[in-house]
């Protein structure tokens, strides 16, 4: 029987770190968070049957990994943990420093002990925020960015597309008035 292999990653604002469990112990290897980074993990992952990621759904930061490593592997399952969860038990591990390498370390021995399910696919995501050049800009699919309001007590604008498009959500900043 195959055990799965959890690959921990650790995803900070501009780069993550990833961390693979060997025989003697951990491998882990920095990433920038774009394209060229996503790619070059993929190339790093070893090449197994049974193989699983996991990431703290910390930030907006996790969705664009998620969102790139689709692009590259469709049937790699990622799993998306709570972030309270992973905190909670590593205050019950006897590790007392806090490093990226270890905390990717450490959603390894989460997912291990836990088994968290894949999360569904970043695709079914529907975007919801855009950057300010994007209002009045066509998308590929035909639909323009409009300006709706987000609440009524904080009377917010921000921009934000029809609910079928092929527009993936992006990390730019979002508008706080409306134009």
């Amino acid at each position: 029987m195959n055990r799965i292999q959890w690959i921990g990653v650790d995803i900070a604002k501009r780069s993550f770190v990833a961390a693979k469990r060997f025989r003697k112990g951990f491998r882990t290897q920095s990433f920038d968070l774009n394209a060229e980074g996503v790619q070059a993990f993929h190339k790093w992952l070893p090449r197994k049957l049974q193989l699983q990621i996991v990431v703290e759904a910390t930030g907006p930061y996790w969705r664009a990994f998620t969102w790139e490593l689709e692009k590259l592997a469709p049937v790699l399952p990622v799993a998306v943990v709570n972030p309270r969860r992973v905190r909670d038990f590593a205050k019950a591990s006897p590790q007392a420093s806090k490093t990226d390498p270890l905390d990717a370390q450490l959603l390894i021995f989460f997912a291990e002990t836990f088994d968290p399910p894949p999360h569904q696919p970043e695709s079914s995501f529907l975007p919801t925020t855009a950057c300010e050049r994007c209002v009045g800009t066509p998308c590929s699919c035909g639909n323009s960015w409009t300006w709706s309001e987000t609440s009524r007590k904080r009377r917010r604008w921000i921009p934000t597309l029809p609910k079928k498009c092929c527009f993936p959500s992006n990390n730019s900043r979002i508008i706080s008035s409306r134009p």
